[in-house]
């Protein structure tokens, strides 16, 4: 096993899209599908990767949760996946996917 990976995506079906890929890749996975479950999860389970979506439910930002939860585990890798152009001001120590994606894509940004 590679590590614990957390997938925050408000769409249930690639919700489990992702949960399938990234545990096909060898990670342990929990998905949510809240901004407010991933700040749950996040405070309580020690993550080695979090997956987000950039555009979160209500409003929320994905980018703004990768932030708390670097934040809160400065080892751990973080990812957003989004059809939306790159932030202007994504950091550089949080990868971006642009969707669709592959799998070895998908593989390159979490081993990275």
């Amino acid at each position: 096993m590679l590590g614990r990976a957390l997938i925050v995506e408000d769409n249930v079906l690639l919700n489990c899209l992702l949960q399938e890929m990234v545990q096909t890749l060898g990670f342990a996975v929990a998905g949510v599908v809240t901004s407010a479950e991933a700040r749950e999860a996040i405070s309580h389970g020690a993550f080695d990767v979090l997956l987000t979506d950039l555009n979160l439910d209500h409003g929320n930002s994905g980018l703004s949760l990768a932030r708390e939860a670097i934040g809160k585990n400065r080892t751990m890798r973080v990812v957003i996946a989004s059809g939306l152009p790159v932030p202007a001001e994504l950091e550089s120590t949080i990868g971006f996917l642009q969707k669709p994606f592959t799998v070895r894509q998908l593989q390159t940004m979490l081993q990275s």
